[in-house]
């Protein structure tokens, strides 16, 4: 089972560099939107 919160932590990392997201509120909702859209079939990509 891969490290969830090393993975979690290397997201935040890439996502703090994105000059439109702005505080860990807005990421962590942005992570849930990814999660959420990886199952759908049509955003195969997770």
């Amino acid at each position: 089972m891969p490290n969830i919160g090393g993975i979690i932590k290397t997201l935040q990392n890439i996502m703090r560099k994105d000059q439109g997201v702005s505080g860990d509120a807005q990421r962590i909702e942005q992570l849930g939107w990814i999660r959420i859209e990886g199952h759908r079939p049509e955003y195969n990509f997770l």
